[in-house]
């Protein structure tokens, strides 16, 4: 990360947190107390307005701190499968093979099944190559075992960072500004400067709704006296501040004609408040600095509103805000292959490779294993392609089979969109609660697919087995 965005990081959130409790100072004592009870004389009215600040801005400052103070750790995935996924019983997403083909994939041998039926992996922390997670298998020999179960093919495992090799689940995304993969990865965001992560949803959601909110009702006493100011204030300032209007430079540098126009608003509403002495009190409202408290209320609203649309549309499709700039990108490199995309060969046979150390070693181990089963290789894939490879055991079609295929999704077909389920899996129970939790981690490590897509990736797999034993008769 560059210097400036990680002093930018570091300082945008106590700034915010500061803006919180400026906000609730000013609305509950200036605005509720001074204003609308002592010189308007709404005593009813501005009781209720001075108690609103803290039952609106003090949950905003609770779930803002929350999400700001989140562990480093926070849905870092474990350094191992679970053992579901390192015994081959379930379906689950893949790297795509080398060959870009539908892919056969040998059995565990009986040895390496016993193996993982009795070893406790562990899921807290470490990567493979540094030793940690031994602790909980029968001894090296075992462990070597779980590592070759590991890297068969089947498990992507990431290197970047402080990662070490760890185990790199479905829809978990190395993040290069905290050096780590996190579980359910949505986006890094600057104001809380961390990961925000499926789990953590609601809160996200819960701060994005109820800040536009926060800002409308606290403003509205204050828009009739602010508007008002303002007017006189770009009066005087067309006549105090002619150096103002006639340098030709703010035409660019506030911000082109709109900055100008502003720029120019604020030195005459300076001169008036300096001019008047009733600004020092209390109950004048309508002074700079309340100014300047409605424009960044009504600038964070605005942001977080959209924002709180747009990610309620993702959650409704079963996305995340990752997802969406993969396919940005990969439209942007389909219209730089000029619309092309390889068309899949025959499908070969692949035996899985054996444990490699290094991310180079792990795409060499797996090309090369595709060579040696005669596989054809296809053009490069483009990258961020909305085709995702699972493995399906065939135990699944037909419980006496063994061994399982590598089944690309459809380009059309998201296989994370449950539908209705969405809401249920990314906003669970009342998650509007600051307190509320989200998304179970062990339910994002393996993450659900569509009823449909699974089905047609079993019968698929299923299909080509079929095929492959006639073939071979």
């Amino acid at each position: 990360m560059p210097a400036a965005g990680w002093y930018a990081q570091q300082l945008l959130p106590p700034a915010l947190l500061t803006y919180f409790a400026w906000a609730w100072r000013r609305c509950t004592y200036d605005v509720g107390h001074a204003y609308l009870v002592k010189t308007l004389g709404y005593r009813c009215l501005g009781t209720a307005y001075t108690a609103l600040p803290t039952l609106l801005v003090g949950p905003i400052a609770i779930i803002f701190s929350r999400l700001y103070l989140l562990p480093r750790a926070q849905a870092v995935p474990p350094a191992l499968p679970p053992r579901r996924l390192l015994r081959r019983e379930t379906i689950f997403e893949v790297p795509a093979p080398a060959s870009g083909e539908l892919t056969y994939v040998a059995p565990l041998d009986d040895g390496a099944l016993d193996v993982l039926g009795d070893a406790v992996l562990d899921t807290v922390d470490g990567g493979l190559g540094g030793g940690a997670g031994r602790q909980g298998s029968k001894g090296a020999d075992d462990y070597e075992a779980l590592e070759r179960a590991v890297d068969d093919g089947l498990v992507e495992r990431c290197f970047r960072g402080t990662c070490r090799g760890r185990w790199k689940p479905a829809r978990a995304r190395h993040c290069s500004e905290c050096g780590t993969c996190r579980v359910g990865f949505d986006h890094h965001c600057a104001f809380f400067a961390n990961c925000l992560t499926a789990p953590n949803l609601p809160p996200f959601m819960a701060l994005l709704l109820l800040t536009p909110i926060t800002t409308t009702f606290l403003s509205l006493p204050l828009y009739r006296p602010l508007l008002a100011r303002a007017r006189d204030a770009y009066r005087a300032s067309t006549t105090a501040d002619a150096w103002w209007w006639a340098s030709t430079w703010t035409w660019i540098v506030p911000a082109g004609p709109v900055g100008r126009h502003i720029g120019g608003a604020v030195l005459g509403w300076r001169a008036l408040d300096a001019a008047d002495p009733r600004m020092r009190a209390p109950e004048a409202v309508d002074r700079l600095e309340m100014a300047v408290l409605v424009g960044l209320a009504t600038v964070l609203g605005l942001i977080t509103l959209g924002l709180a649309a747009s990610s309620l549309g993702l959650i409704r499709r079963g996305e995340l805000t990752v997802d969406r700039a993969r396919a940005k990108s990969y439209a942007r490199a389909l219209a730089a292959a000029g619309g092309s995309l390889r068309a899949p060969q025959t499908p070969q046979a692949v035996r899985a490779p054996r444990a490699p150390r290094t991310e180079r070693a792990d795409r060499a181990a797996r090309a090369d294993h595709a060579d040696q089963a005669g596989s054809v290789h296809a053009a490069p894939a483009l990258p961020f392609s909305p085709v995702r490879w699972f493995y399906v055991p065939l135990s699944l079609s037909t419980p006496t089979r063994r061994g399982g295929v590598m089944v690309p999704s459809r380009a059309d077909e998201r296989p994370y969109d449950l539908g209705a389920r969405n809401w249920a899996l990314l906003l669970p129970g009342r998650w509007w609660l600051p307190w509320a939790r989200g998304m179970r981690l062990e339910a994002a490590l393996e993450w659900p697919i569509r009823d449909e897509v699974r089905d047609r990736l079993v019968e698929e797999a299923a299909a080509f087995a079929e095929r492959r034993a006639e073939g071979e008769r």
